[in-house]
């Protein structure tokens, strides 16, 4: 999300309110300010380490440096490019954004009638169901139909509570019906997200701006769709036909659906967002498996588990919409501390700006290096 900020944010240098003295010099400067008070006409106080001044000089210094870490953390939170937790929350506010609490993980239930009906049955959105210890509620999505003489339908359930997923099982059905219903949760919830990370949400809070465009600028486009789900990690805009915008999103931990989808859909095209004559549509972005094998020679084979869970790391999450994957980042993210050379039939690959590259198999073989 944002890589032009992250980018600009890790090249920042440090705040010159961050930039204390260390211990030494610190007790160095009180040691020559005792001198100064204590020193006479007659007689120069000296720094002898059995004199009490010196122990008090020690504590007063300690006392100092607690002091100076102090002040440093609380200019640090009145800083949005290091701002972390709450202090960031309150620094959102002012610029009227605020943290997503996250996304309901969801699962598709089977709702089934006692007996078939001659006419149609509405399982209706909204229904409310528990979880046997009346700990966890859950409810269904959207509106769907049992035609008449059916027996059942599958309806997709949300679970109300911020978590990437969940073996909670909610078959409890709360809400009166007018008719009898057997409830079967398929599968686990899944899909969800947690509390925003301070990250991504710096990265809002710092490109709020972009919100102000009255001409449906990219950026614009691309801030309104971030702040619609929290589980987007990339968006590529693009606008092939004059007043045609074609959105394309990607998630690196969960799947794009239908939900998300529509989620975004009304976030881009809500009247104070979408210029009158733009047309926008929402796509998941094109998945391109990329399948990569290649000969790892090492300078110690007893490091070979340790390399290959670091180059794993390297490829994980790695690639963005519209992003090549070419020889020279293939080798940077193999050649780590530990690898001599890398071997491989590795070709470029070459994406379309409605592609994104995902690892399929990473075969990694290793041998020791003969130097």
């Amino acid at each position: 999300m944002y890589r032009e900020i992250e980018n600009k944010l890790s090249s920042l240098e440090e705040p010159t309110a961050f930039q204390t003295k260390t211990f030494d010099e610190a007790l160095l400067e009180n040691i020559e300010l005792a001198k100064n008070i204590l020193s006479t006409k007659d007689t120069e106080w000296f720094p002898l380490e059995s004199d009490p001044y010196m122990k008090k000089l020690r504590v007063a210094t300690l006392r100092q440096m607690f002091n100076q870490e102090d002040k440093k953390e609380t200019i640090k939170q009145e800083l949005v490019t290091v701002a972390t937790s709450v202090d960031l929350d309150h620094l959102g506010t002012k610029e009227h954004i605020f943290r997503d609490a996250g996304e309901y993980p969801y699962i598709n239930f089977e709702f089934t009638l006692l007996s078939p009906s001659s006419s149609d049955i509405v399982i209706p959105a909204g229904l409310i169901l528990n979880s046997d210890d009346d700990k966890y509620k859950s409810h269904t999505v959207e509106d769907v139909i049992i035609p008449a003489n059916s027996l059942s339908a599958i309806v997709k359930v949300e679970l109300e509570d911020y978590i990437a997923q969940s073996d909670i099982k909610t078959e409890q059905l709360i809400t009166e019906l007018t008719f009898a219903v057997d409830i079967k949760q398929l599968d686990i919830f899944s899909n969800g997200a947690t509390a925003e990370s301070d990250d991504r949400y710096r990265s809002r809070i710092i490109k709020a701006n972009d919100r102000k465009s009255t001409a449906g600028s990219e950026d614009s486009y691309k801030f309104f769709v971030y702040n619609s789900d929290s589980r987007i990690n990339d968006v590529k805009v693009i606008s092939e036909k004059v007043l045609c915008v074609d959105i394309y999103i990607a998630s690196f931990d969960n799947n794009i659906d239908e939900l998300m989808i529509n989620r975004v859909f009304e976030a881009v095209n809500s009247k104070k967002v979408r210029p009158l004559g733009d047309k926008v549509s929402v796509y998941p972005a094109v998945k391109k498996v990329v399948d990569i094998t290649a000969t790892i020679e090492v300078f110690d084979l007893l490091k070979q588990s340790e390399i290959k869970t670091n180059i794993e790391a390297n490829f994980k999450d790695s690639f963005f919409i519209a992003q090549n994957f070419i020889m020279s980042d293939f080798i940077r993210k193999c050649h780590i501390d530990g690898v001599y050379r890398v071997k491989s039939e590795f070709q470029d690959v070459i994406v379309s700006n409605k592609e994104i590259i995902t690892m399929g198999t990473l075969e990694l073989n290793f041998m020791e290096a003969v130097l």
